[in-house]
């Protein structure tokens, strides 16, 4: 009698431990990076073959322009600028000259650890998370353009002329 009450009970606790698809358990991706990321890089772009701007100085601030903290003046000597810093929001802002004017080129961005998390089952009663990480690493545009400043102060252009993204950016 006691041999059959311990089959009946194993049996009872297998039919209640059985698997079961769990729709919501995606797989984790191939490319899968489980560590947090603490730093990225930061690429400015900006114009530095100008006759009037042959080495402009940048200035990378962490967090806004008017707010943030400056870190860093460059003198750049290239089309880009990369610098890797940590987690967080940054900005730049160069002073280009043309034509007898100053003009500001300011953008902003953030390096950011972001993360999906994952479930992988490795067997019917146990399921196990796991978290991915990207990274992402933004690119100011930094950049002026000489022919539409040059339309908007001749009056040819109805638009109001924008160096970059100054205006648009929550971080300038």
């Amino acid at each position: 009698m006691g041999k059959i009450f311990v089959i009946m009970l194993a049996a009872v606790c297998v039919s209640f431990s059985s698997c079961e698809t769990d729709d919501t358990c995606d797989e984790v991706p191939s490319s899968c990076n489980e560590t947090a990321y603490t730093q990225g890089v930061l690429t400015i772009s900006l114009t530095a073959d100008d006759a009037e701007n042959p080495n402009p100085a940048v200035k990378i601030y962490r967090g806004s322009v008017d707010s943030g903290t400056l870190i860093e003046t460059v003198t750049a000597s290239g089309e880009t600028i990369t610098r890797t810093l940590p987690l967080g929001s940054y900005s730049a802002v160069i002073e280009y000259k043309h034509g007898g004017n100053t003009i500001l080129a300011v953008d902003g961005g953030a390096i950011e650890d972001e993360s999906d998390d994952y479930c992988t089952k490795s067997s019917c009663t146990e399921c196990s998370a796991t978290t991915c990480h990207e990274l992402k690493q933004p690119t100011l545009d930094c950049t002026l353009d000489s022919a539409a400043f040059d339309e908007y102060i001749s009056g040819d252009s109805e638009k109001c002329f924008i160096a970059t993204a100054a205006f648009g950016s929550p971080y300038a």
